[in-house]
């Protein structure tokens, strides 16, 4: 997840899957692959999908959401690890401590 302020995307998306306003998926309207997330479930934050990056060999998982769902022997080696999504008090320290610590562009 980034700030929403600090992201930025070239072409066209589209929205998919469920359609809900708390949580929109945007996909590529050329290749239908999912891009992106927003919504209200996660106000000024967007989930994007690092492998759609030109270069994704910089990022590194730094937070890992709904570890309740996921396959046995799945690791991401995140710092941090959420059973669904980060509590909305923890969000802005887990943004700083993101500032300090994340990954970078190389």
């Amino acid at each position: 997840m980034l700030q929403k302020s600090g992201f930025d995307i070239e072409g066209a998306t589209e929205i998919g899957a469920l359609h809900k306003p708390d949580m929109q998926h945007h996909f590529c309207v050329y290749c239908k692959n999912w891009v992106y997330s927003d919504g209200q479930r996660i106000p000024g934050l967007v989930n994007f999908r690092a492998t759609m990056l030109e270069d994704p060999s910089w990022v590194r998982p730094f937070i890992e959401s709904n570890v309740g769902e996921k396959l046995p022997g799945v690791a991401s080696g995140a710092m941090h690890a959420f059973s669904e999504f980060p509590p909305q008090q923890d969000r802005q320290k887990l943004m700083q401590a993101f500032e300090r610590e994340g990954a970078r562009p190389l």
